[in-house]
């Protein structure tokens, strides 16, 4: 009788019927069962619990366990924890583990999982020293999870510690040294992520795939394809797919296409997926598209494969079609889809199409602790010049990392606020948010915009002695442009001469734009002369040189750039302009007559122009003009 109770209960409980579990279970008190009988009826019915969220039962269950004295018994209290782990309640779970007395690894890995599940890596690997402390020795299922605490804090002393406690005292396994191979590839030691690779003792799909996504995390493309062909599966196909989007090598993804068809997995849904983001990214929308279309049955991942292609290419009228073509669809957004969107708000100016889905985003609960999308919302507004509204956003935000910083410190920089964005980047050093060569870029910028000389060399100085970020090329370009603007150009050409990189053609260009604002034509000519040999194709930068010769006089080397422009075919780009018109958002091309309203809009245009003379506008005609240079030539 008592067994049929206990099968009863457990068929409920699998099921989900918590009533029905009850009831059986409160027989089997009643009936005075064996202590094991009980000890089992607990464990199924507190996995019920969690499993249907019930969470006041599922405590009175804890007190009724308390009351009988089993809190501490080794069978129920991994049972408990996994039942406060469903609902995040560290605190209990925490406080079972450590006053459990058990001196086996299950529930302090249950809880250390917990830990990492959730991203509070800190948590996870003091719970486990408190365990090493109590001389308690972790399993297979304890190593893991460790490790990936390590990787994801870049912890790698501590990493490299508990390598060494795995190597004294553990047997070998495949899953820990797949780990191993994980940590040191998010530390960057790709060497010894390699040795430990080649010395695994068994591989599966995982092992080969954590060391080609350690190789393409650190740009090792060449490496990561070699070892992509000793592995043509379908995962690895998916990462070669991946780093051919990240350096645009398209040529080399058709062969990965071709070798995906051959071996009859380029229908499976990922490498699909994978092959669509791979022609997007690529910049070839056509078979991009073509994929799309033939895929019947489309997911939310395939849906977010081709919108971010769109948006990586700034393609707003493509984007929003097919956002609201998935709307009809039935596929719902999740938050991979906004975050992606929300940037080309941004950047096309599109204000009002962000503020929908910022309203979008606060109606369901389900985004509230998606950190991507929120350090998007403070992104699209602060690039938006709509800082207040940004730093709002950042105001609410519950958690904040370094993105979510640099956005606004980008921001307040972009208007000026030098001060302000210093004393930003001052609280984010308090928190103890560690910042990197990214939001080193958006100080020293908003140290640029705001002429603070001073304060940018002193953050410039502190990036290798403070933070350990070895200053990089974006780096030293800000720093041509902070000494540029401040007229300081001789510093400016130091910076240039002596960092160790090659200068680009935008850095000469920003050299020379300051020499002619502060109308020093020795370095400007010097400069002039070094852009002109990087041959570059933005007509602009021809235009610089030459208003540059054209003031020192420099006629014969004034008629070399024309020269040059013609041989390269050098043309200038129609500027463009997005209108609000209400419900669209109208481009508007220089010179274009297409659009049907012409005839109204360019006699308004003249108006506005006269009404901009009268108040004080006048075109500066001392240099050549853009539109001069490139009409002379052809």
């Amino acid at each position: 009788m008592r067994i049929n109770l206990l099968e009863t209960l457990k068929d409920f409980a699998g099921r989900g019927n918590l009533s029905k579990a009850f009831e059986a279970f409160t027989r089997i008190r009643i009936t005075a069962a064996s202590h094991d009988v009980v000890l089992d009826s607990f464990a199924h019915i507190i996995f019920c619990c969690g499993k249907v969220k019930a969470l006041a039962q599922g405590k009175q269950l804890h007190a009724c366990a308390i009351a009988l004295g089993l809190e501490k018994n080794p069978v129920l209290v991994p049972k408990l924890v996994t039942f406060y782990a469903s609902f995040s309640l560290y605190n209990n779970a925490c406080f079972l583990v450590e006053n459990s007395n058990i001196r086996y690894a299950l529930p302090w890995n249950l809880l250390i999982s917990l830990y990492v599940r959730d991203g509070f890596y800190a948590e996870a690997l003091c719970v486990y020293k408190q365990m090493q402390s109590r001389r308690i020795r972790g399993d297979n299922f304890t190593y893991p999870s460790v490790l990936k605490a390590c990787g994801e804090m870049m912890d790698v002393d501590f990493g490299r510690v508990v390598h060494s406690c795995i190597d004294a005292c553990h047997e070998w396994s495949l899953f820990v040294h797949n780990a191993l191979v994980s940590m040191y590839g998010k530390f960057g030691q790709v060497d010894v992520a390699r040795r430990l690779f080649d010395k695994m003792l068994e591989r599966d799909a995982v092992s080969w795939n954590t060391m080609i996504s350690a190789y393409a995390s650190k740009g090792l493309w060449k490496e990561a394809f070699q070892l992509f062909v000793e592995m043509q599966e379908e995962v690895a196909t998916v990462i070669g797919l991946g780093a051919c989007s990240h350096i645009g090598a398209l040529k080399l993804g058709k062969e990965i296409h071709g070798s995906a068809v051959r071996g009859c997995y380029g229908e499976y849904e990922n490498v699909r997926n994978a092959l669509i983001t791979m022609y997007a990214r690529c910049k070839d929308l056509r078979h991009a598209c073509i994929l799309f279309k033939m895929t019947a049955e489309k997911s939310i991942i395939t849906w977010n494969s081709m919108l971010s292609g769109y948006t990586h290419l700034d393609r707003a009228e493509e984007s929003a079609f097919l956002f609201r073509e998935m709307f009809r669809s039935g596929v719902e957004p999740n938050y991979v889809t906004i975050a992606s969107i929300l940037p080309l708000c941004a950047r096309v100016a599109n204000l009002q199409h962000g503020k929908e889905f910022h309203c979008y985003i606060l109606r369901r609960a389900m985004f509230n602790e998606h950190l991507l999308l929120w350090n998007s919302l403070v992104e699209m507004y602060a690039r938006s010049g709509k800082v207040p509204e940004a730093k709002s956003v950042f105001d609410l935000m519950s958690r904040r990392d370094e993105v979510t910083y640099t956005s606004l410190i980008a921001g307040y920089g972009i208007q000026g606020e030098g001060r302000v964005a210093l004393k930003l980047f001052e609280e984010m050093n308090k928190n103890q948010i560690k910042p990197d060569h990214v939001t080193m870029v958006a100080v020293l910028s908003a140290c640029s915009h705001s002429g603070l000389v001073v304060e940018g060399q002193k953050q410039f100085e502190r990036m290798t002695s403070i933070y350990g970020i070895f200053p990089q090329l974006e780096h030293f370009a800000c720093m041509v442009d902070l000494y540029g603007r401040a007229g300081l150009l001789n510093k400016a050409k130091e910076i240039i001469t002596k960092m160790p990189y090659t200068p680009t053609s935008a850095m000469w260009a920003t050299l020379l734009g300051a020499c002619q604002i502060h109308r020093n034509t020795g370095i400007g000519e010097w400069a002039a002369e070094k852009l002109l040999e990087t041959r570059p194709e933005n007509s602009g930068y021809y235009v610089l040189i030459a208003n540059m010769y054209a003031a020192a006089g420099c006629w014969d080397k004034l008629a070399k750039v024309r020269t040059c422009m013609r041989d390269l075919g050098v043309r200038k780009i129609p500027g463009c302009a997005w209108v609000d018109a209400g419900s669209v958002f109208s481009p508007f091309l220089v010179d274009d007559t297409s659009n049907v309203q012409a005839q109204e809009i360019y006699p308004l245009l003249g108006g506005l122009t006269e009404l901009m003379k009268d108040a004080g506008y006048v075109v500066k005609e001392e240099f050549c003009s853009e539109e001069e240079i490139v009409e002379e030539i052809g």
